[in-house]
């Protein structure tokens, strides 16, 4: 006897409508919760990213003023010397004032990372207070706080990363 070729032990198996449309659903889900995350992973990106440049302009500051030669002369002067630091000309006082107040600076800073005079170009904005020494020995101290975007108060910047750097200038 020739077997039935739509007996029930031949028949093929194959997935049902229902799990079809059950495995549709549950893809639907998954890739909905994936696309769902990926504007969070971009912001994260963007600021890893703004922080990574701010943490390098700091570093690239610090060495700077860090280059910045200090007291040349030993003559009492009472006159406000300075010396005027290489890439962001920063001023830097060369010689204990007696005054504890510190001065602030504000810069601009471009998308090299360069100083630039045009707010419209600037990334970042660089506000430093520099502390003068209060004797000979004692180092100078300024602190930075870079904010971005540059145009931003303070208040409503989007990011900022802070700084305190000594400068052993004797």
């Amino acid at each position: 006897m020739k077997p039935n070729s739509f007996s029930i032990s031949s028949r093929k198996k194959a997935f049902t409508l229902v799990e079809t449309v059950l495995a549709l659903g549950v893809a639907a889900v998954s890739m909905s919760a994936i696309f769902g995350l990926l504007p969070v992973g971009l912001n994260c990106n963007q600021s890893s990213t703004e922080q990574t440049s701010a943490a390098n302009l700091l570093t690239v500051l610090a060495a700077d003023l860090r280059s910045t030669p200090g007291s040349t002369s030993t003559s009492a002067s009472t006159e406000a010397e300075t010396h005027r630091s290489n890439l962001f000309e920063i001023d830097l006082p060369a010689k204990p004032t007696g005054s504890t107040e510190p001065t602030q600076q504000t810069l601009h800073i471009g998308d090299d990372l360069q100083p630039t005079s045009e707010l419209s170009l600037a990334r970042y904005q660089l506000n430093l207070w520099v502390v003068a020494p209060a004797t000979d020995r004692a180092p100078t101290t300024v602190r930075a706080l870079i904010t971005w975007p540059a145009n931003a108060t303070y208040q409503k910047a989007i990011g900022s990363l802070e700084t305190m750097i000594a400068l052993d200038r004797h």
